[in-house]
């Protein structure tokens, strides 16, 4: 039978979530990873509900905690950074700043995932994962997470092969500093042709070509597909 081990939330806003609630009902999901708030509304509420009433495990996402997939594949959190001084569960409206954000190892390539995350959150992932063992963050991330706290050499490893542009290429993010950090080869931007919002942003684009990454989106090429063999990896687009 078919089924999903993880169903990743990176946050609950309704571009994200919206064909969500059949997918609970129709496929057997064992658990769903989110960012560990409830945006108020009809339709988180019913979501959440459905997947409790199908005893599907609930999986906060935090930084420092991986989920392992199989031989060759694990998802690294790095955001949210969790913070001790918030409760287990809380309300959030506005939540952007709260994506989970992580990093996909497969085979010997390297998936940076963002969600809508802001340059915020990409100034404190890209701090946190620049620290070294001994610097203040990392240790107080390690006391409060319980967790083993090995990201700054884990993304010290090498670049990012493939980076999921955050937020559709709004100009909120993708900043200068997060693709120095990161150095990503490859960039994809999730994003509806003739959007109202005008994303991708022409900052956005400029800042990826300025930094000679290839770019590839779907409201020019339609969907994407990447297959992984050998740390190679392969791209195929409905319309080039």
């Amino acid at each position: 039978m078919q089924q999903i081990d993880y169903l990743v939330i990176t946050h609950e806003d309704a571009d994200h979530i919206g064909g969500l609630q059949a997918v609970l009902e129709q496929i057997p999901v064992k658990q769903l990873v989110y960012n560990g708030t409830i945006k108020p509304g009809a339709a988180v509420e019913k979501l959440f509900q459905t997947a409790l009433d199908k005893q599907v495990k609930l999986v906060k996402a935090s930084a420092g905690s991986t989920l392992k997939l199989d031989t060759s594949t694990e998802l690294v959190v790095l955001h949210p950074i969790q913070d001790a001084a918030v409760e287990e569960l809380h309300l959030e409206k506005e939540q952007n700043g709260q994506s989970v954000v992580f990093m996909m190892r497969m085979d010997n390539t390297r998936w940076l995932f963002t969600g809508d995350m802001e340059q915020a959150a990409e100034t404190a992932v890209a701090q946190m994962t620049a620290a070294k063992p001994q610097d203040n963050l990392t240790a107080s991330l390690i006391e409060t997470n319980g967790l083993p706290f090995k990201l700054p050499e884990l993304m010290q490893q090498g670049t990012i092969d493939v980076l999921k542009v955050a937020h559709h290429g709004s100009k909120t993010s993708t900043s200068n500093n997060w693709l120095q950090a990161y150095k990503p080869k490859m960039a994809v931007i999730s994003v509806g042709a003739s959007n109202v919002y005008g994303h991708p942003h022409p900052t956005v684009v400029e800042r990826l070509q300025q930094n000679g990454i290839q770019i590839v989106r779907t409201d020019k090429m339609g969907e994407i597909q990447m297959t992984v063999n050998n740390g190679k990896i392969k791209v195929k687009t409905k319309l080039e």
